[in-house]
């Protein structure tokens, strides 16, 4: 993954692993790019019990009044039903009172799975035990003839409703220079509408029985063209060319539409 400071063009790179055991702290100037690895690096992981890890790296900005923005361009949580692995991603320090017990040898690393084996605090995303499992860049992206996109939020959160009833909320405001209507409706599902290409970003929290998740969804909305919104009419029966010849999609210039109501209209496209 990359961590890159908001708003600034990168210049210099360096490599940081994250630790076996305990804590760091890393500080990313405004001027760098940061690749992030696990702690054997290039190296495969083999189920090993040597490889039991536990531990938090914190990314901070060198400069005031920065963040730092993070991209999983690949994380594969391997596991096993005998060996969990799991890993949480943070908003600001989860330890910053330097308070949590960290392993400091593998056979101190349980073998099953506890919230508590990773500080609690505010939660962008966490990554469950899934074998096999390789998490890359979550976007979504609308092409509905409307613009509008809808997202099970169940789909992206690892609460089990089981648990208890899990509610669904913005946890930020929408950026104001967001053309798009944003909302969760009362089945769980975070819908955006909007007409106009753009891409942002929304922040949802999920609650159940006190604890609360965050997760930071790339959304992108595009604007389809004359065709493609014609293909998603509902209403259309069929597209004719001028001679009376059904065609698979319509064509750029004259068409004819057949609705399903029995009637028929012209339609240019260019």
């Amino acid at each position: 993954m990359l961590l890159i400071p908001l708003g600034v063009w990168a210049q210099t790179t360096r490599e940081v692993n994250q630790p076996q055991f305990g804590k760091q702290v890393i500080t990313v100037a405004s001027d760098e790019v940061i690749t992030f690895k696990d702690p054997k690096g290039d190296t495969d992981y083999t189920g090993q019990t040597s490889e039991n890890a536990q531990s938090l790296t914190v990314f901070q900005p060198k400069e005031a009044g920065m963040s730092v923005q993070i991209t999983f361009e690949s994380m594969n949580m391997g596991g096993s039903n005998s060996y969990y692995s799991f890993a949480n991603v943070y908003s600001g320090d989860p330890d910053a009172d330097n308070t949590f017990s960290w392993a400091t040898k593998t056979e101190e690393v349980s073998n099953s799975y506890s919230a508590s084996l990773l500080p609690s605090g505010e939660i962008l995303r966490a990554y469950p035990n899934e074998k096999g499992t390789t998490y890359t860049n979550e976007t979504y992206t609308s092409a509905a003839a409307d613009g509008s996109l809808t997202k099970q939020l169940s789909e992206v959160f690892n609460l089990d409703a089981s648990n208890g009833t899990i509610t669904y909320a913005l946890a930020d405001e929408v950026d104001s220079n967001v053309k798009a209507e944003v909302s969760i409706d009362t089945d769980g599902n975070l819908v955006i509408t909007g007409t106009e290409e753009e891409s942002f970003n929304v922040v949802v929290k999920a609650t159940q029985g006190g604890h609360t998740e965050y997760i930071s969804l790339p959304v992108t909305v595009t604007v389809p063209d004359d065709i493609t919104r014609l293909m998603a009419n509902p209403d259309v029966d069929g597209f004719y060319d001028l001679n009376g010849r059904r065609l698979q999609r319509p064509q750029p210039g004259v068409n004819i539409l057949r609705m399903k109501n029995g009637t028929t209209m012209k339609v240019t496209l260019k």
